[in-house]
């Protein structure tokens, strides 16, 4: 079976402006931990899970508006 999840966490300072939550952004120093296959202590899983800093991120906006051009989905 093929899936996935999407982890979140508390917002930094730039996302707790729009919602209250945000999704796990692993930095790079967290990526060899994370997808180890080893057995990693809960509490180095679990520091992992930090808000990525803010001052890295950039914000803009973006249209809500959707140009549909059929209403079925072409696969």
């Amino acid at each position: 079976m093929t899936s996935c999840a999407i982890i979140t966490t508390e917002p930094n300072e730039l996302m707790a402006e729009i919602h209250n939550r945000m999704p796990v952004i692993l930095q790079s120093q967290s990526l060899v931990t994370w997808l180890s296959q080893d057995a990693v202590p809960i509490e180095d899983l679990q520091h992992c899970l930090q808000s990525y800093p803010a001052h890295e991120m950039e914000m803009y906006p973006v249209s809500c508006k959707r140009r549909l051009k059929s209403a079925a989905p072409r696969y």
